[in-house]
């Protein structure tokens, strides 16, 4: 059996049974929050025997499970989705991403894993409470209002990412099942205010405080949100912003260009080089593919191309929410660490326009040795992987040099 260490996922049917768990557990409960329909997801210390303590948990009156976090490990063929093989596959199987051999070993599921969801401050969310492929990982309850500029872009932003997968239905999402969150922003005021009610639900202890990804794929030259971006990442959200798509260097907008935030640049289709169109420079932290990337459409059942920064960042958002998924990852590792881990397990492009190398994702290189738990052995941490492969800060490098990898 392949789990998580010291996780445990806990059903029960009454609000008491989790009020008498943390009682009796108080000393050793390291983590702790609600999910929806009467779930508890608990992290232990280093010390507590997991599987002793769920036998222990099985014997409380009122409990119906508790079970170690499991990490799925299943050899499976692409997913059945309709359009996935013409439209999809050549960006998500190894030629490219390789999102096929990560859901080969975890994926995000709203109902089992870690429930881990990503926030999305958009324009327009037209169709995600309606659509087939979306509103089955809409989360329950939160703000939802969808429309808002009539635009739908957030919802094709959100397809990417999180359209629902393996349904024998259009496309799949990077995150295979993840769920979302849909926040209406129509200009920087409304980003800062989404991001004030984000900080909020970290300390509402309920489902909602296991939002610890949120993408922005909108941006302003000019931005007053510094300081709330700070304290979210140091309270452990990672912010992953597109950086647009004027070809410029300078100024990127923000807030992908404040320094707690990933700036996302969009790679071509030839993954040699950053799209023509895609903003470049220092602050590009990461890069994704952005051109001729399917999308679902806003206003009817269909798809579409999308191209730009705008959906290149979702990919960086859903390898982050499948990190997550690995709660060691999350548990151990500090942002620096995580945004060191994924930078360092990247692919290097060598962009001869601008003559410099930029890091594009490559979730399976950066997940795959995180996911060797078995029978209760944790698989190494973050300072572990970074210690053993001389990974420094993520920003100690020039641009003009190409940046050390993780040793394989």
């Amino acid at each position: 059996m392949y789990y998580v260490g010291r996780s445990l996922k806990v059903f029960f049917p009454e609000d008491t049974i989790s009020h008498s768990i943390k009682t009796r557990f108080k000393n050793e409960i390291q983590v702790k929050s609600h999910n929806y329909n009467k779930h508890l997801k608990i992290k232990f210390n280093k010390n507590i025997d997991v599987l002793e303590v769920a036998e222990k948990l099985k014997h409380i009156p009122g409990i119906e499970y508790a079970d170690p976090n499991e990490i799925v490990r299943e050899f499976s063929p692409p997913p059945d989705d309709t359009d996935y093989k013409n439209f999809q596959q050549r960006y998500m199987d190894s030629r490219l991403l390789n999102f096929e051999g990560v859901w080969d070993h975890i994926k995000g599921d709203k109902y089992g894993n870690d429930w881990i969801m990503i926030g999305f401050i958009d324009t327009d969310f037209t169709g995600c409470n309606v659509r087939n492929d979306l509103k089955n990982n809409l989360a329950d309850t939160g703000p939802n209002i969808f429309i808002g500029n009539g635009s739908g872009h957030g919802t094709e932003v959100v397809s990417v990412a999180c359209a629902e997968t393996n349904n024998d239905y259009l496309i799949a999402g990077a995150t295979w099942n993840c769920s979302f969150v849909p926040f209406i922003a129509q200009d920087k005021t409304d980003i800062r205010d989404a991001l004030s009610l984000i900080k909020g639900y970290l300390t509402d202890f309920s489902w909602y405080n296991d939002l610890f990804v949120v993408n922005i794929s909108m941006g302003y030259f000019t931005y007053d949100a510094d300081l709330l971006c700070d304290e979210l990442y140091n309270a452990g959200v990672l912010i992953v912003a597109a950086v647009a798509n004027e070809g410029l260097s300078e100024p990127l907008t923000y807030p992908a260009a404040h320094s707690t935030v990933i700036g996302v640049g969009a790679s071509n289709p030839d993954d040699d080089a950053l799209s023509p169109s895609s903003n470049w420079g220092d602050d590009v932290e990461l890069v994704a593919p952005g051109e001729l990337i399917a999308t679902l459409k806003s206003n009817e059942e269909g798809r579409d191309y999308e191209p730009g920064t705008s959906v290149a960042a979702p990919f960086v958002s859903s390898l982050i929410a499948l990190h997550l998924v690995v709660d060691e990852v999350y548990e151990d590792w500090s942002n620096d660490e995580v945004r060191s881990y994924i930078r360092y397990t990247s692919k290097s492009i060598y962009d001869d326009t601008h003559e410099r190398f930029y890091s594009r994702i490559d979730p399976y290189a950066s997940l795959w040795p995180l996911t060797g738990i078995e029978d209760g052995v944790v698989g190494p941490t973050g300072p572990d992987i970074i210690e053993q492969n001389s990974i420094y800060d993520y920003s100690a490098y020039f641009y003009d040099e190409e940046p050390p990898r993780l040793l394989q």
